[in-house]
């Protein structure tokens, strides 16, 4: 607080948990304060766009999601389908054999 203190009416600038003694005629306080306006701006925006990215990345993961159980229940799918092909043809081939006996 040493540059600035004892000069004309000081101006007290809150920015984020930073507290300024400016006095508002004086050009380096000015662009101290400027300063501290375009750092905090810069970090809200970046925080912003964090957040952003975040609620992106978390719809991407559902959607990965989804698709796994969809790929998940076709495979199972798929699976019930060829087990059934193969009791289907063992059931004919059975079929076949004993026709094969009795004819014989």
């Amino acid at each position: 607080l040493g540059r600035g203190y004892n000069k004309g009416p000081a101006v007290q600038a809150v920015d984020g948990a930073q507290v300024l003694n400016l006095d508002e005629n004086d050009p380096e306080d000015i662009l101290q304060n400027e300063k501290e306006k375009l750092k905090q701006e810069f970090e809200e925006q970046r925080d912003r766009l964090y957040k952003e990215r975040e609620r992106e990345m978390e719809l991407v993961r559902e959607q990965l999601e989804r698709m796994k159980t969809e790929r998940d229940e076709w495979q199972q799918k798929h699976k019930e389908m060829e087990d059934e092909k193969k009791r289907l043809e063992s059931q004919r081939l059975e079929e076949v054999l004993r026709q094969q006996r009795e004819e014989h």
